[in-house]
């Protein structure tokens, strides 16, 4: 689930439709959005939202389950992840993964985004979960492999892009993605993503937030002239293309 209260009514009525199960306890994985660990991953304090949001749900949700968290900074190593896994494996809980989807985008390139994005979840590719454009991969990363570690696979209920659904032109936008594991076999990736830049990588440095832009494509081409465009090619599918024109 995100933490981005524009889709807190979704949120109040996930944890509704959860209301009537039970776990012996509640384990929420969260971004250090400050930096405020002194490890990689830490017992996230009062101040991360990422953390807190989701305790206060499952305090009133579930008042008498105990409620723990880690928060995970991006430079976390795949040992360090390897290690939290191994004990998170053998705990009987609820894994409540708080992360929000594309960030500072207009609402096609984040839709370009959250097609691979969920592509990747659902086929629990692992080697490309590092490279989505999320707030938080390592902590995808994080629910794959325990996902694997039980057999599961990812359900995804619900894709939100405020832009796109409002049919406006903002990089003010983050995208969110509410889906629930279950026991089973993932399929294939079935989505690949393409950018062509009509300029050199340098020349867009800078040009949004974060650079975000830049990444979270499966392959991407340089230096092609005209408008940046995207195409997102899925099996059984006709291509999508989009064309990006915010820096011409």
């Amino acid at each position: 689930m995100p933490h981005h209260l524009i889709v807190k009514p979704i949120i109040e009525q996930t944890y509704k439709d959860m209301a009537d199960e039970s776990w012996p306890e509640v384990i929420i994985i969260s971004p250090d959005h400050f930096h405020a660990g002194a490890t990689h991953i830490s017992t996230p304090p009062e101040s991360e939202f990422g953390y807190t949001i989701h305790r206060d749900y499952t305090l009133a949700t579930w008042p008498r389950i105990p409620v723990t968290g880690y928060m995970i900074q991006v430079d976390t190593t795949e040992a360090e992840v390897e290690a939290l896994v191994a004990q998170l494996a053998t705990r009987d809980a609820l894994f409540i993964f708080s992360v929000d989807f594309s960030h500072y985008l207009p609402g096609d390139v984040s839709y370009v985004h959250d097609l691979r994005s969920m592509d990747v979840l659902r086929a629990r590719d692992i080697a490309d979960a590092r490279s989505l454009e999320v707030d938080s991969p390592i902590t995808l990363e994080i629910m794959l492999k325990l996902m694997a570690a039980h057999g599961e696979t990812l359900n995804i209920l619900r894709n939100t892009n405020p832009a796109r659904d409002a049919g406006i032109t903002t990089f003010d936008n983050t995208t969110h993605v509410f889906a629930r594991s279950e026991i089973g076999t993932p399929p294939v990736r079935a989505v690949h993503t393409e950018m062509s830049f009509a300029h050199p990588a340098e020349w867009y440095s800078g040009k949004t937030q974060e650079d975000r832009y830049l990444y979270g494509y499966d392959s991407i081409l340089w230096n092609q002239g005209g408008s940046d465009h995207a195409t997102v090619s899925t099996t059984g599918q006709p291509d999508q293309t989009f064309s990006f024109d915010y820096f011409q």
